[in-house]
């Protein structure tokens, strides 16, 4: 029975060291194993005519991204051991041919001249002579309702008058009564103007004092040396970690500008930031009276997740990075 029981044993751990080992292994490859990238990009002159081409693979390409940009047409793939993604852009659709594409068929619904139906005849109506409306006992009623309704409309007309008549009355009393509201408002708004005036000014003061104290308050806590430290600290790991991202092989003979001459100074001046860090053999000039891209540009490199899982445990490991985080967590205006 002991027998049995250690057999059993034996086989877990033999099965918790595999998997334990094969958990370490994983760990271990994707801190590092490098995640490659190549880009190359080259240009006859033209902005349009721009050629650009990148590629990622990680893992002996178990994983890879190509993506391309040429004639103005964005191109990308990306295969994951044997799936492949991506788009392809194709002058053909589905084996039909450029002329047959452009081909298309409009069926037009016109209306049919011949009529089917004749239109029907109105008969006309001949007035009906006093004589015979005299014998006709409908034509009397008829006409004893056209009297009625003339009687309602004269009767509707005299009291339109009428309320016309009392509308311009009551409006004649109420413009009086308006004029002597509105001086008593203006000798009421003279009065009322300085308190106005006071309130406003009272406000302002009010939000002069509250942008000070909350300025201070603000200046305070940059000034505080735990935060300063924690500043430096956060800036020097990332300086660390440029420079270990720095591209292996970096080649660039270029010669570009934009429209905007204020453009081409711009991007000059952000090249001039990573200028030190790209390398002897890098040539820009920039042009500031024509639109041109001319020249090439290659770059090689690896990016390991090792490298940015040493900047986070450093990160989260300094004590003055963790008291900062607190008291912004913490911190009201």
């Amino acid at each position: 029975m002991l027998h049995i029981v250690l057999l059993i044993l034996k086989i877990i751990g033999i099965i918790l060291a595999v998997i334990l080992g094969v958990l370490v292994l994983l760990i271990c490859i994707i801190l590092f194993t490098p995640l490659r990238y190549q880009v190359n990009a080259q240009g006859d002159g033209e902005i349009s005519h721009i050629k650009v081409s990148a590629r990622i693979t990680w893992f002996l390409r178990l994983l890879q991204i190509d993506v391309r940009y040429e004639n103005q047409a964005l191109r990308y793939t990306v295969r994951a051991a044997w799936k492949k993604f991506g788009v392809k852009e194709s002058r053909e659709n589905n084996g039909e041919t450029d002329e047959e594409s452009n081909e298309t068929t409009v069926k037009r619904t016109g209306e049919n001249p011949e009529k089917t139906e004749e239109k029907s005849k109105i008969p006309e109506r001949n007035e009906a002579e006093p004589s015979e409306i005299r014998n006709d006992p409908k034509a009397q009623k008829v006409q004893e309702i056209q009297n009625t309704q003339k009687g309602f409309t004269e009767a509707s007309e005299k009291m339109e008058e009428k309320r016309d008549e009392a509308q311009k009355n009551m409006e004649k009393e109420f413009t009086k009564g308006e004029k002597g509201i509105e001086e008593e408002r203006s000798s009421a708004s003279k009065d009322s103007f300085f308190q106005k005036a006071n309130r406003i000014l009272k406000k302002i003061r009010d939000q002069v004092t509250d942008l000070s104290e909350k300025k201070d308050k603000i200046t305070d806590f940059i000034q505080d040396e735990a935060h300063k430290t924690a500043f430096l600290k956060i800036k020097d790991e990332a300086f660390r970690y440029l420079k270990k991202l720095k591209p292996k092989k970096f080649l660039a003979k270029v010669q570009y500008g934009f429209e905007d001459p204020c453009l081409t100074g711009q991007v000059l001046a952000g090249l001039s930031i990573v200028y030190p860090f790209l390398g002897e053999h890098v040539q820009i000039t920039p042009d500031f009276e024509h639109q041109i891209f001319k020249g090439r540009v290659m770059m090689k490199g690896n990016i390991y997740a090792a490298h940015v899982a040493g900047v986070l445990i450093r990160l989260v490991l300094c004590k003055e990075i963790q008291q900062s985080f607190k008291d912004v967590r913490a911190f009201k205006l």
